[in-house]
């Protein structure tokens, strides 16, 4: 009767210390991992030239995963695109997400309609 009870207490024992090693695993990885808001993804893009659109530059993606679809040549108008990268041919690491609606401008010229993104973060590819 004492060996049972002494395996049950050994195992309920292995388990907790278990269930807290993981968490504190868990808790450790979350630390490494950068904080990016849900539905943004991350490409490699290069800028091409200032939109007609007022404020909108004009960048096209070269490699990501789940690139919104256009007919473009995978080019975009980009929102929030910071000012010191609205210059031609410099490559980009860009964190996006699709605008939502409000986010949108309105743009009056008659330029090629291409798919709007939203610039969460950037930084300059150095070559």
């Amino acid at each position: 009767m004492k060996k049972s009870f002494f395996i049950k207490a050994t195992n309920i024992i292995a388990i907790a210390l278990i269930a807290v090693f993981s968490v504190w695993a868990m808790q450790a990885c979350k630390d490494n991992v950068p904080d990016m808001p849900t539905g943004t993804k991350m490409a490699k893009a290069k800028t091409i030239r200032k939109s007609m659109c007022e404020g909108l530059y004009i960048i096209q993606i070269f490699e990501g995963e789940d690139i919104p679809q256009t007919t473009s040549n995978n080019s975009f108008y980009a929102i929030n695109l910071p000012e010191e990268y609205k210059k031609p041919n410099l490559n980009i690491n860009i964190n996006y997400r699709l605008p939502e609606a409000k986010e949108i401008p309105v743009c009056p010229n008659m330029e090629e309609g291409y798919t709007y993104v939203y610039i969460i973060s950037i930084n300059q590819i150095n070559q």
